[in-house]
């Protein structure tokens, strides 16, 4: 009678170990590009959200009378300041964020402020995730970057404005002065077959 064999040899359980490990290994790449698939697709949807949220609100110029000088000034809306927090086109967050000046009454734009601007998202209120709703009432992409605007009649189609995302190298031509190849993996409302 001979003995009766239990279990997995040393090297049984070494195979599957090693096979396993293989497995993983061959996996992680392939995580790393859907998971970067998965911002492309979601930042996309932003932009075109944030585009036709726009259209839709019908407004290009935010019109604020001044009692003083009795004169209308129009604003940029969505870019009050014509150039963003920064000067680089950000999608406008809440105008206090960026110059906290705004709240005074002997602040130049004070009366964009009390004539009720509050930014992109307080004042179209789109139905955006959470995860796309930055610090400062900003709309941020998948990549925690701020969503850029900039008006241009024709330039952009018949919206008059573009809107994109810096995708995935974090760059755009406003970053690098205005060098073009940084803007090939950006999200743009518009087509750049132009």
């Amino acid at each position: 009678m001979g003995m009766q064999r239990r279990g997995f040899t040393l090297i049984e359980m070494m195979i599957v170990v090693s096979v396993i490990v293989a497995l993983f290994a061959i996996s992680i790449p392939v995580m790393g590009l859907m998971r970067e698939r998965a911002r492309v697709t979601s930042t996309d949807g932003l932009v075109e959200t944030v585009a036709t949220a726009i259209t839709s609100y019908q407004l290009s110029l935010w019109p604020v009378y001044n009692p003083t000088s009795k004169a209308i000034r129009n604003y940029r809306a969505w870019d009050w300041n014509a150039a963003g927090a920064a000067g680089r086109n950000d999608l406008d967050g809440y105008p206090e964020a960026d110059d906290s000046g705004i709240t005074s009454t002997g602040h130049a734009d004070h009366l964009l402020y009390a004539g009720g601007y509050r930014g992109f998202l307080e004042t179209v209120r789109p139905d955006l995730p959470k995860q796309f709703r930055g610090n400062e009432g900003r709309v941020i992409d998948a990549w925690g970057n701020t969503l850029r605007i900039e008006w241009a009649a024709r330039a952009y189609g018949s919206a008059g404005f573009g809107i994109w995302s810096k995708g995935g190298d974090m760059k755009d031509k406003l970053d690098t002065g205005g060098v073009a190849a940084d803007d090939e993996d950006n999200l743009t409302s518009w087509s750049n077959d132009r």
